[in-house]
C-alpha cells in the first residue's frame, strides 16, 4: 500500500517524442489508472458486504468485470467521471474510486487518509469518423503537431494539406469538410491525460486538467459526459474526432489515428 504523499506519480507515458514528426501509434498515451480508498476501511457498506465504487468512465468496464472476482462482496461501480469519484471518496459516499489523475496537492492536504494504489495501465486513443473511407483503407495518420493543431483550431478541415501530405494512401478519401471535435464536459481523468499529452507535444498548448476551456471559435466543438458518450457521438457524427480509452475502439468498432 502506498499513501498518497509518498507515491511517485510519473503515470503519463507518451508514445513518441513531442519533437518527432512521425505518425503516432493508435494509443498515443499509456496511463496508470489509480485506485483511491480510505486507509480506515472497513467502513460504509463493507460491513454489510457491499462495496460502493465510482469514478473513471474509461476503466468502468474493467472495474465491473473485476467485481466478479470478489463473490463474497457485492461490488457496485458507477462511471461518474474521475473528479466526481474522487469527491465521493473524500465525502464518504463511495468506498473507493478509480481515476487516471492523481490527487492534487490541495486534495491530498484535505484527505490525508486516502490511499492511492496503481490499478491498470490503459491507453488513450484518438478516434475519428470520416464517411467514404473504404473499409480496407489504412488508418489515418496524425502527428502530434497535427493533433494539437486540430484541438487548437489551427487545423480545421479534413483535407488540410498537412493531413493530406501525411496520408498519401488515402488520396481522394479526405473530404473538404470541417472537423467536429468531441471533448468531455465532466471532470475527467481522460481529459487530464489527453491535455497533458497535448502540452507535452507542444509548448503552445496550455490548457491542462480534468476540465478545461477548449478553443471554439468555429462552433465545431461538442462537449459530452463520459467516455462512452464521446465514442457514441463520434460513431454517429460524420467528420468528427474524439479521445477515449483504447478499449472503446474495439467496443464501438471505431478506427483510431
Amino acid at each position: 500500500f502506498f499513501r498518497n504523499h509518498g507515491f511517485p506519480f510519473p503515470h503519463y507515458r507518451y508514445s513518441r517524442d513531442s519533437r518527432d514528426s512521425q505518425p503516432m501509434t493508435s494509443a498515443i498515451i499509456k496511463v496508470l489508472a489509480l485506485l483511491l480508498l480510505r486507509s480506515s476501511l472497513p467502513h460504509l457498506g463493507v460491513a454489510a458486504g457491499v462495496l460502493q465504487g465510482s469514478g473513471s468512465t474509461m476503466v468502468a468496464p474493467l472495474e465491473q468485470q473485476l467485481a466478479f472476482a470478489f463473490p463474497w462482496f457485492k461490488v457496485n461501480y458507477t462511471g461518474t467521471g474521475s473528479g466526481a469519484g474522487k469527491a465521493a471518496v473524500a465525502s464518504g459516499t463511495s468506498d473507493f474510486a478509480s481515476s487516471e489523475s492523481s490527487l492534487s496537492i490541495d486534495e491530498q492536504a484535505s484527505t490525508a487518509d486516502i490511499v492511492q494504489l496503481p490499478l491498470f495501465v490503459i491507453g488513450v486513443a484518438v478516434i475519428y469518423n470520416i464517411p467514404g473511407m473504404a473499409i480496407s483503407s489504412p488508418p489515418l495518420n496524425l502527428t502530434a503537431e497535427l493533433l494539437v493543431g486540430i484541438y487548437a483550431e489551427r487545423v480545421t478541415q479534413w483535407d488540410d494539406p498537412r493531413i493530406v501530405a501525411l496520408n498519401p494512401s488515402l488520396s481522394g478519401q479526405l473530404p473538404s469538410m470541417p472537423i467536429t471535435r468531441f471533448v468531455r464536459q465532466d471532470s475527467s481523468g481522460t481529459t487530464s491525460v489527453f491535455t497533458s499529452a497535448l502540452k507535452a507535444f507542444s509548448s503552445n498548448w496550455t490548457a491542462v486538467g480534468t476540465r478545461v476551456t477548449w478553443p471554439n471559435t468555429n462552433g465545431k466543438l461538442q462537449a459530452v459526459t463520459g467516455s462512452s458518450a464521446v465514442a457514441i457521438s463520434v460513431l454517429w457524427t460524420p467528420y468528427s474526432i474524439g479521445y477515449v480509452g483504447s478499449d472503446s475502439t474495439m467496443q464501438y468498432s471505431l478506427p483510431s489515428a
